[in-house]
């Protein structure tokens, strides 16, 4: 497990980032949805918040209903269902899971866990639920978000563990108030029987090893946090692949980016999927000034630019075994 990072995933995709980087057509694989804007915690640590306080809604049914239809004509296989705001918030959010599997999308869930019971007659229909736990006790969960959950949230995973009708993980974003709590973290998770424990230094932190020093890696999936850099533009190319799109209906360049006007995209309300992926995104030119930090598609653009040249040819034969 210490040896596979979540960036090693875009080995499935290279003939996808391929064109993406040459600058052709290319839809993306899998859409993050904000089926809410609304939380009911405070996380010292949300990149959304600014967003989020000024625009709590939930995304509209009709849009919804006419964006899945649009993922079955253009190939769009998965759905992760995250925030943004906190998805099981939704008041229909049960019937958004339904209709996309019913359609053949595959569905995840990335979820705060405190209304994971809403969800729970229903996980076999999912590939995935991960629950963003950031704590292992309820003084430090109180201190991160503010409000006092950690139980509840507890007992609901332990709970569709023992369902075992999906795979079921928790989370936990390091930070300076928590990061005493890794072990714990990884005790608790095991006492609780989850997959897997993720753990990702916090986006805004750019020291990727002070962040993780003496961290064990055996026992967890690490989400790494790379500064920009000269690769950057590889990574803008790869953030093609997964679409954003927000509870306001309106469609974001960048998962980090999300709420952000410089980063829009285009808006369901007045366009289809097909003219914001062909006419804008093409020619829309992120401003990397607004970057700065750290970024997630860097994951994948380090493993892409070392799986390029002929030695590596074979990999996007990725139809033959």
């Amino acid at each position: 497990m210490n040896e596979i990072s979540f960036g090693h995933k875009i080995l499935f995709f290279l003939p996808e980032v391929d064109r993406l980087v040459e600058n052709k057509f290319q839809m993306p694989v899998s859409f993050e949805i904000d089926a809410s804007n609304a939380c009911q915690n405070d996380c010292d640590f949300c990149m959304f918040a600014f967003h989020i306080k000024k625009n709590r809604v939930h995304l509209d049914m009709d849009i919804y209903r006419k964006t899945l239809w649009d993922f079955t004509r253009h190939g769009i296989k998965s759905i992760t269902f995250t925030g943004g705001g906190e998805p099981l918030m939704h008041p229909k959010i049960v019937d958004m899971i339904t209709l996309a599997t019913n359609l053949g999308i595959k569905v995840g869930v990335v979820s705060n866990g405190i209304f994971l019971d809403k969800i729970q007659n229903i996980s076999e229909k999912l590939e995935y639920v991960r629950v963003s736990l950031d704590s292992a006790s309820p003084d430090t969960y109180k201190r991160t978000k503010h409000t006092a959950y950690f139980y509840q949230i507890v007992e609901n995973v332990k709970r569709l563990v023992d369902e075992q009708s999906t795979h079921v993980g928790l989370s936990f974003v390091i930070t300076d108030v928590n990061r005493d709590e890794i072990d714990a973290f990884y005790d608790l998770a095991k006492s609780i029987g989850v997959h897997y424990a993720q753990v990702k230094p916090e986006i805004r932190e750019c020291d990727m090893e002070s962040q993780t020093e003496g961290l064990d890696r055996s026992k967890f999936f690490v989400t790494e946090r790379y500064n920009i850099d000269e690769k950057s533009m590889t990574a803008c190319k790869i953030a093609g692949l997964i679409g954003v799109l927000n509870a306001t209906g309106k469609v974001y360049y960048c998962c980090i980016h999300r709420g952000k006007p410089q980063f829009e995209l285009g808006d369901l309300n007045h366009q289809t999927l097909l003219e914001i992926y062909s006419k804008w995104r093409p020619h829309f030119k992120p401003n990397l000034k607004m970057c700065g930090g750290s970024c997630r598609y860097m994951n994948y653009a380090k493993v892409y630019e070392n799986c390029r040249g002929d030695r590596f040819i074979p990999l996007r034969h990725r139809r033959f075994i």
